[in-house]
């Protein structure tokens, strides 16, 4: 056997009986370092996501109440003005009223002459 052909033969001995420096208990420290390496970004991916969630619905939130303000606002604004149009109205009516008995009551002085 060559050289390399030996000493891989030997690191795997070692790999398998955990004597060496490849051994399965370090092997295992870099694969739960690089897991947990991996379980941080995940977490963090999910808590990012989160985030992002709560804000969007923070923000529906401010728009609807923003929304439902504006509409109160503009439908007093046209109760108001639909008030002050029935009291114009209702003066027109009651103008037009006393021009009409005004009128007969020159037309009775006309005809009494």
């Amino acid at each position: 056997m060559t050289k390399s052909a030996n000493k891989q033969i030997n690191d795997n001995a070692e790999f398998v009986t955990g004597t060496g420096s490849n051994s399965l208990s370090s092997f295992r420290g870099v694969v739960e370092a690089r897991f947990k390496d991996i379980n941080y970004i995940i977490l963090s991916i999910i808590l990012i996501l989160l985030v992002m969630v709560a804000t969007l619905i923070i923000d529906s939130f401010h728009v609807n109440s923003v929304t439902y303000r504006e509409y109160s606002e503009k439908i007093e604004t046209l109760n108001t003005l639909k008030n002050q149009n029935n009291q114009l109205i209702k003066q027109i009516k009651d103008n037009q009223e006393v021009i009409i008995k005004h009128q007969e009551q020159i037309l009775e002085s006309l005809n009494n002459k």
